[in-house]
């Protein structure tokens, strides 16, 4: 076979349109290749290695090369007509870059989530190519010792010292990628008898196709930031919740819609009114939690006789123990218009047995009761127990979905604009400092301290109403925003489905952007200027080329 026709079938043409950083990455490759397939092919000789570069690269390569003054050339004495096009084509496709800036990009380089040692290997070398270090495994040893995401690995570099050198820390990174994977092995096997105690055939599930991009930035078990659920130093991993009873979480982490106590939810005994056989009203007892507390306790004089009591809305009457009560007795209590056998009903939730009175006066006294309970209408009384809208009245930020984070896919090739600021007429500062601090109270910005690649100018809009409209230009960011074109339905494809709709319903969704968070390593690209300061986006914001699709 023709050794061009085989390379042919082997090699695409080289494809000279597109963005220039990109050109010249995917030059370098195919350059690469052919290199490969020259040696495979024992194809040596210059003019022969030319003909092989201008028939395989395509039109587009040979168009490019015939307008390169100087390119093509006669062989000569002395002349490598193949390294003179060669030359010329690389100063075309890979024009000198910054120094500065491929350092830059360098430094910013780190190990993704899910990325192997590998792959973030070759983008180290491959950006270390363009820096033009002289030692470039130090540089490589330095980056992956501060942006890998193995502590162990990081651990062992740094206990090694200057001695370590690059193949060493390649080796000891495969090494602990294959023991991470054969633990992952032994904890999904060993970890089935808890499952099954705890959650079993648990489904996760999410509704998009984005759900990569969207993360759970805390630990389920514990609720801290700084490491996932999956982590085995989490202090909650064995410990017991106060809630549900079971191991493996804290109690502020439980999403047990039950406690312990709570075993008669199925029996509709909160809504409900009996009577006994002399027709009096039946009263529940409701204890709210087992909070052992000393903030839900309070020290109450009874008949001039000191005793304490839990303070539990849940309850209508002030209810005290058999127990108490005759520790009262033995202290000389006061009590007054006793009542021996009492007509008044008192039921435990989720038990349809009525607790036994012995006494009754301000307060029943339970037979065998194990707390003492001070009422609803006491406390309130006391001062001790307020209820209402105006107590702990908290203004709670924007709603949003919660436990997920979208991650804006950013080109980094782009190099980052700092736009001037915009000066606004001076009628409209004070609306626009009004709207900017509504807009920091419900958690949709937040200020940004310190320097930002990205700043683009605030623009805002008075509407019909008086009101502003926060707008930022994005233009120039929206750039660097890789977009995924999800197809959006057309009202020519919707009408169709609605064929034969009897009702319909209207949903204002003007804010709906809001309430999807952005990911803490995305909101750098929102960043705006205004009067007061910079600030940046929480939510995803109008003006993103990729918000609809995402949203």
């Amino acid at each position: 076979m023709n050794p061009i026709t085989s390379m042919s079938t082997n090699l695409e043409n080289f494809d000279c349109d597109g963005d220039p950083a990109s050109v010249s990455v995917r030059w370098e490759k195919w350059k690469r290749a052919l290199s490969i397939f020259f040696t495979a092919s024992n194809v040596e000789k210059p003019e022969k290695k030319r003909a092989c570069l201008l028939h395989v690269g395509g039109l587009g390569l040979q168009d490019v090369y015939y307008n390169i003054p100087g390119a093509h050339v006669d062989e000569t004495e002395g002349n490598d007509i193949y390294e003179i096009a060669l030359s010329k084509l690389d100063e075309y496709f890979a024009p000198k870059q910054s120094n500065v800036y491929e350092r830059h990009i360098f430094r910013k380089l780190s190990q993704g989530n899910e990325e192997k040692f590998e792959k973030f290997l070759i983008r180290l070398r491959d950006q270390a190519e363009k820096c033009q270090f002289i030692n470039q495994d130090e540089y490589i040893i330095d980056q992956i010792t501060e942006k890998c995401n193995s502590v162990d690995l990081r651990k062992e570099i740094l206990m090694v010292g200057d001695k370590i050198t690059l193949d060493k820390i390649i080796r000891k990174a495969n090494a602990l990628e294959a023991v991470n994977r054969q633990i992952e092995g032994f904890t999904n096997k060993s970890s089935l008898n808890e499952n099954d105690q705890n959650t079993i055939n648990k489904i996760h599930s999410v509704n998009s196709t984005r759900s990569k991009r969207m993360k759970i930035d805390y630990c389920t078990r514990c609720g801290s930031k700084s490491h996932q659920a999956d982590n085995k130093n989490c202090p909650a991993i064995d410990k017991r919740c106060n809630k549900c009873n079971f191991i493996g979480h804290f109690r502020e982490q439980c999403r047990s819609k039950r406690t312990k106590n709570n075993f008669a939810s199925n029996q509709n005994y909160s809504n409900k009114t009996f009577k006994s056989k002399k027709d009096s009203e039946v009263d529940y007892i409701f204890h709210i939690e087992n909070d052992d507390g000393d903030d839900s306790v309070v020290q109450c004089s009874v008949g001039s006789v000191k005793i304490k009591m839990l303070i539990d809305s849940g309850s209508k009457h002030d209810i005290i123990s058999d127990k108490t009560w005759n520790y009262l007795k033995l202290n000389k209590v006061q009590a007054f218009n006793q009542v021996r056998k009492p007509d008044k009903v008192l039921k435990s939730y989720g038990n349809n047995k009525p607790l036994i009175i012995n006494r009754q006066t301000t307060i029943y006294v339970i037979k065998d009761g194990t707390r003492d309970l001070l009422g609803k209408h006491t406390a309130i009384a006391l001062g001790v127990l307020k209820i209402g809208l105006h107590i702990n009245n908290i203004t709670t930020e924007f709603p949003k979905f919660k436990n997920i984070s979208v991650e804006i896919p950013i080109d980094e090739t782009v190099k980052p604009v700092i736009q001037p600021h915009r000066r606004i007429p001076i009628p409209l500062e004070n609306k626009v400092n009004s709207k900017l601090e509504e807009l920091l109270r419900k958690g949709i910005i937040e200020e940004v301290n310190g320097p930002s690649q990205w700043v683009s100018p605030m623009v805002p809009i008075l509407k019909e109403n008086g009101e502003i409209r926060i707008c930022i230009d994005m233009r120039r960011a929206n750039a660097a925003i890789k977009r995924e074109n999800h197809p959006l339905p057309t009202m020519s494809e919707l009408l169709p489905s609605l064929r034969g709709a009897k009702y319909f319903s209207r949903l204002d969704i003007k804010d709906a952007f809001h309430q999807i968070e952005i990911h803490k390593d995305s909101r750098n690209i929102t960043t705006f200027s205004t009067s007061k300061g910079l600030y940046r986006y929480k939510r995803l914001m109008f003006g993103i080329t990729c918000a609809p699709e995402i949203f």
